[in-house]
Formats: structure tokens, C-alpha cells, sequence
């Protein structure tokens, strides 16, 4: 049971009812996460705005998909694991790299292990890289600017993963079938 309970819908101002609905449309299907948001509104909305926003970065579903997958593992998010192999697999990746990721391991594809990479640096050095790790994951590929959107992606899956443990959210029917 959730620590948290997720809002009914029903029974909460139109405005947040309007975004609960937008997202059951975007998201096809109702989530216990942005329901429990709900009992916050501003941060609902805040939320939605953010991941908007993401998704009109430069990196790829895919290289979104590794971030979340690599927040999901280092914080250890009962919610976000399924429900991001779900969406991982939306965007292609195979289920051994997501079960690689998972466990703690690297991708194989080496985009995707260095923005894996950077991604768990940043959450170990609390986005203080040295000069070198810097110039080095520059000369790797990664631009100032994709560093810049996976701290955004960071962010965000921050937001869920600490959300979802807070509350204890529980999953959804349609994670509790998401196997690996």
C-alpha cells in the first residue's frame, strides 16, 4: 500500500483533474505516479512542463531510455525499473542490454555506454567532474550540451525515483506484468 496514496481523480480541483487526464492521453493509460504527484499539484504540473522539455533535446528516446534505466538501477526505484524496461523496449532496446543495465553492468553499444557513463558520474560526483573526466567524455563524443540534457534527465528521473520511494507508490497492473 502506498505511503502516499494516489489522488482520485474525482475528487480534486478541475485543473489538476485536466492534467491527470492529458497524461492517461499521452501516456495511454492512468499511473499511479502522476496521481501521487497530484497530491501536489504545482509539482504535477511542474512535471509534465519538464518532460515536455526534455523531449525536445538533442538525445535520442534511446539515449533518454539509458539515463532512466541507469537512475532506475542507482537509486533503486521499484516503479521505474519496469516501467522504464517497458518504454526501453517501446524504443528498441533489447532486453540483454536492459537486463545488463539493470544489473549494474555497461551496454555493449558504445554510444550508449558512455552516456551511460557520464550519467552515473555525474550522480557519483554530484556533477562535479575534473577537467579530465570533462575533456575526456568531450573527445568521447559528448558535447557540452548533451551533458547539460542528461543532468535534465537526471533531474527528472531524480523527481520520479524519489517520488516513488517516498510514497511507496504502488505499481500499476500493467507493471506488475513487466517481466525481464
Amino acid at each position: 500500500m502506498s505511503r502516499i496514496a494516489p489522488v482520485d481523480e474525482r475528487k480534486v480541483d478541475p485543473e489538476t483533474a485536466e492534467t491527470l487526464q492529458k497524461y492517461k492521453e499521452m501516456w495511454a493509460g492512468d499511473w499511479n505516479l502522476t496521481r501521487v504527484l497530484a497530491n501536489a499539484p504545482a509539482l504535477l504540473e511542474a512535471f509534465g512542463g519538464f518532460w515536455a522539455g526534455l523531449r525536445k533535446t538533442s538525445l535520442s528516446d534511446v539515449e533518454r531510455e539509458v539515463v532512466a534505466l541507469e537512475m532506475a538501477y542507482l537509486n533503486d526505484c521499484h516503479y521505474c525499473k519496469p516501467a522504464h524496461i517497458m518504454a526501453s523496449r517501446e524504443v528498441g532496446l533489447p532486453d540483454v542490454e536492459i537486463r545488463r543495465v539493470l544489473s549494474g553492468g555497461m551496454m555493449e553499444d558504445a554510444r550508449a555506454a558512455l552516456i551511460q557513463r557520464v550519467t552515473r558520474r555525474i550522480v557519483e560526483t554530484k556533477g562535479k567532474l575534473s577537467d579530465e573526466e570533462f575533456r575526456s567524455f568531450q573527445e568521447q563524443g559528448l558535447s557540452p550540451a548533451e551533458m547539460l540534457e542528461i543532468v535534465g534527465e537526471i533531474a527528472h528521473c531524480t523527481l520520479t525515483n524519489f517520488t516513488n520511494r517516498l510514497a511507496q507508490t504502488e505499481l500499476d497492473d500493467s507493471l506488475i506484468r513487466v517481466k525481464l
